[in-house]
């Protein structure tokens, strides 16, 4: 709700095994003074900050005393739904100064051990799986029939351009062109990423490359992994994320 002022905002002694721990080190570290939903767990020596967002939305920070690593760990560990709603019913209003990191943190989890976890199986195993239909068609024909880590196509890459064309013009040959830029690209048959200009001249060779990928009745397609990228930001501004989850698919020939 009330952002942290810029002006406030210089390096400081950052550390990440606790005051007296050996790797300490300087981060451009924010700052504000703040009456904010507060609450001390005994049980865990940890305090617990609410940071309040709009549209009543809430940042709850656990910081365990003269925290560590391994002091993290351990309250990850213990860190439960229940146990989160209890403590934020327990919280009261404090004036508090924070001093919080600006960072910038992005990580990608596979989810298939969790899936496995909770019953899927069937999903992951080639002689088991049976997902050539969502393959047959609308895949092959999106995706110039690669099976395709769908967390790139985020990405500014030449080979995200490359997808676009064959997206537009389906089996045209790829021209690269260089020392052009971006608004001289934007034509017709060419599209721009990675600082590269890539254009379509022809539209016929690929055909054969899709047609090799097409799978047949007899080509078991199966899940091989499924990832789940996230991207934070937290800054002065507040906190800017993003999340993406990717399911790359295996064919093999029989």
């Amino acid at each position: 709700e009330e952002a942290f002022q810029p002006m406030a905002t210089r390096n400081r002694r950052f550390f990440p095994n606790g005051p007296e721990g050996p790797d300490s080190f300087d981060i451009p570290m924010m700052a504000k003074s703040h009456c904010m939903p507060y609450y001390f767990w005994q049980e865990e020596n940890v305090r617990v900050l609410g940071v309040p967002y709009r549209q009543n939305v809430t940042m709850y920070i656990f910081m365990p005393m003269n925290s560590t690593r391994q002091l993290v760990q351990s309250m990850q560990s213990k860190i439960t739904a229940e146990r989160v709603n209890d403590i934020v019913t327990k919280m009261k209003m404090k004036s508090v100064t924070v001093m919080f990191p600006k960072m910038h943190i992005s990580n990608s989890i596979s989810l298939k051990n969790v899936l496995q976890q909770l019953g899927v199986y069937t999903l992951f195993e080639r002689n088991e799986a049976d997902l050539k239909r969502l393959l047959a068609s609308n895949t092959t024909d999106r995706f110039g029939g690669d099976p395709l880590d769908l967390l790139e196509v985020l990405q500014d890459t030449k080979e995200n351009a490359i997808l676009l064309l064959q997206q537009q013009i389906p089996n045209c040959i790829i021209e690269e062109r260089s020392n052009i830029d971006r608004g001289e690209c934007l034509k017709d048959h060419c599209a721009y990423g990675g600082k590269t200009c890539v254009c379509c001249i022809e539209s016929f060779r690929r055909r054969r490359r899709r047609d090799a990928f097409t799978p047949s009745k007899d080509d078991p397609i199966f899940v091989n992994e499924m990832l789940h990228k996230v991207d934070l930001t937290v800054n002065e501004r507040g906190t800017e994320g993003g999340a993406a989850t990717a399911t790359l698919i295996d064919r093999i020939s029989s």
